[in-house]
């Protein structure tokens, strides 16, 4: 338990401590720690100690108190760290998991040296969701909640939504897998889907107000190191959102802070 939350999480080549590297993994929306089952596998990690967290809100976790913020989340899961004994690590946010993992390296630069943000969400908040195929301006946080109200209770529907954000079309796991099960089930079971959707809109770490988000100074305090990977538009995160998380954020926000920040062409959303 932590700050009254019961969090879930796995951990992978924990070598009884001896592992010269730890790495929090964070996924995202919609998704849960089995992102992770694939790091430990890869013989860059193999001398890293993994740790997937489900955060506040996400399957396997409760969610006793509402979340406010990605920034709430953040001082939570560097918590579980301490409870956990470790005092230093990397993190490795993916999409909304990407807002998280920027906090926890901006307010905790103590404690994560460096953060790897995967797809993630624009510095500004998301300004445009996807409904049926169409764009729709976000005009009040009400749109924002009824705009998620689609049949995740529909596993054929959930699956598809997976395997649209897939860099491999062709090659993305079966229906009947059982890791696809767990995926859905992940997905279908996320007690905080509305909480993080309007939590994903007011995200804003940048100087400039946006409809929803006051204006930070957040991104010029980030000390840790950060690098960032811009995924091309698919059919879930369409150009709009896409672009001022490319162009706009290489040029005008990440650039100018002198962290390295990537554009990987073609990939699709996230690297499921």
């Amino acid at each position: 338990d932590v700050s009254g939350e019961t969090i879930s999480y796995r951990e992978y080549n924990e070598g009884e401590g001896k592992q010269p590297h730890t790495l929090v993994f964070v996924p995202g929306f919609m998704t849960d720690d089995t992102l992770a089952s694939i790091l430990p596998a890869l013989p860059e990690f193999r001398d890293h100690h993994i740790i997937a967290v489900n955060p506040p809100g996400w399957h396997g976790s409760t969610m006793n108190n509402p979340v406010e913020s990605h920034a709430s989340n953040a001082d939570i899961i560097v918590e579980l760290l301490q409870v956990l004994g470790v005092s230093q690590a990397m993190v490795m946010g993916i999409s909304t998991g990407g807002g998280i993992a920027f906090y926890m390296a901006q307010r905790h630069p103590d404690k994560i040296k460096a953060a790897f943000l995967m797809h993630s969400i624009p510095l500004g908040g998301l300004r445009y969701i996807t409904v049926t195929g169409e764009l729709v301006p976000i005009v009040d946080l009400d749109q924002v909640k009824a705009s998620m109200m689609f049949p995740t209770d529909d596993p054929d529907f959930v699956y598809e939504l997976f395997k649209s954000m897939s860099t491999n079309q062709k090659g993305f796991l079966p229906r009947n897998h059982k890791l696809t099960e767990y995926m859905i089930k992940a997905a279908q079971d996320m007690p905080g889907k509305d909480d993080i959707a309007v939590v994903n809109t007011k995200f804003n770490v940048t100087p400039i107000k946006t409809i929803f988000g006051p204006p930070s100074d957040a991104l010029s305090a980030l000390k840790s190191k950060v690098v960032v990977i811009h995924g091309s538009e698919d059919f879930i995160v369409p150009w709009l959102i896409v672009e001022p998380v490319t162009r706009l954020a290489i040029i005008e926000q990440w650039a100018p802070l002198g962290k390295l920040s990537l554009y990987d062409d073609g990939a699709g959303h996230t690297s499921l």
